[in-house]
């Protein structure tokens, strides 16, 4: 499967709610969705026939991908750290009401996701964020850890923010006029 990212996979997630569904991670700064049922068999060594088992290419981050997971409570939503931690809702590139005329299609049918699937970049760490979880008990609740350790002395902080326990705001995981109807009821 060396073929489906441009360099070295670090890390590999299977959805908790979609047994068909593998999210990767790699040193080319992407995170790649693989249906397991578009894998070509291990006859053929055609590396475009294990680009065609590749549903979504997310980009965001500017450096190495360090870990992918799975949000435990649906396979629409996948968070994935390195330089920062970033939400992502995968199903954002596939839904018509969020494509715009701009946005390139031929790209969309490679798997090539727009842009508007990123629900948050978590920029509060210092340094490369190494490691995170979902709780899987409270929805939208993560843990991250970070390597503040050649940042710190360069900006010469306090502390050096290794652990966040964090939730985003309820309004960034709410479908769209769900979160229109809560901001029209709040401004009144």
């Amino acid at each position: 499967m060396k073929e489906v990212h441009a360099s070295d996979i670090n890390t590999v997630d299977w959805s908790y709610q979609d047994e068909n569904l593998i999210a990767t991670g790699s040193n080319d700064a992407t995170v790649k969705i693989l249906d397991i049922r578009k894998l070509p068999s291990e006859q053929t060594n055609d590396a475009s026939a294990a680009q065609s088992a590749v549903t979504c290419t997310l980009r965001g981050h500017k450096a190495k991908v360090q870990s992918v997971k799975f949000s435990p409570f649906s396979s629409r939503y996948l968070a994935s750290s390195g330089d920062s931690l970033i939400l992502w809702d995968i199903e954002a590139g596939v839904r018509l009401g969020n494509l715009k005329p701009e946005d390139d299609q031929e790209e969309i049918k490679q798997g090539q996701c727009p842009e508007d699937h990123i629900i948050l970049d978590h920029i509060g760490h210092i340094g490369t964020v190494s490691d995170f979880d979902w709780n899987h008990l409270s929805p939208w609740t993560l843990v991250s850890a970070s390597d503040d350790s050649e940042s710190f002395v360069q900006i010469q902080r306090n502390n050096d923010c290794s652990m966040q326990i964090f939730r985003p705001l309820d309004l960034l995981t709410l479908p769209e006029d769900e979160a229109l109807e809560h901001i029209a009821v709040a401004s009144f």
